[in-house]
């Protein structure tokens, strides 16, 4: 049923509807936000999927910066945030490299894209898994 309700929903009436029912359901650092953020400095989301953080961050800050290395979480992203937020497709580490994301596949091949991971051990669990080259970059690296 959520599957075609969600169908029905702009990307952007998706994005609001993620971002709130992860504020009260899922995400409880959502509500701690406005007391960690400075509205007059960037706020950096690693790993944005699709946008629970980023949604609340836009609110709070002038300038919002997005790193996530899935296409389709970014293709997404790109159709819902706001002008002054900046989407990066690529994954930050220590060191500017090249490396595999491994993405749970569950059911009829839905991607659990929230639960993916550089490291094997972390999907261990799953029997079927989607893998994707992606390119990692030091944030130091960046002008940001």
């Amino acid at each position: 049923m959520r599957k075609i309700i969600k169908s029905f929903m702009t990307p952007a009436l998706l994005y609001r509807y993620r971002a709130y029912r992860a504020f009260w359901k899922g995400e409880r650092e959502l509500r701690t936000l406005k007391d960690l953020i400075s509205t007059n400095r960037v706020a950096i989301d690693v790993g944005a999927n699709y946008g629970e953080y980023a949604y609340w961050l836009e609110k709070l800050c002038d300038k919002v910066v997005l790193f996530e290395p899935h296409p389709e979480c970014v293709e997404f992203l790109t159709k819902c945030v706001s002008p002054s937020t900046d989407i990066y497709q690529m994954g930050l580490s220590n060191i500017n490299d090249e490396s595999i994301l491994r993405i749970p596949i569950v059911g009829n091949s839905s991607a659990m894209t929230c639960r993916a991971s550089l490291s094997s051990k972390a999907v261990s669990e799953f029997n079927s898994l989607d893998e994707l080259a992606i390119r990692l970059v030091r944030l130091d690296d960046l002008d940001i």
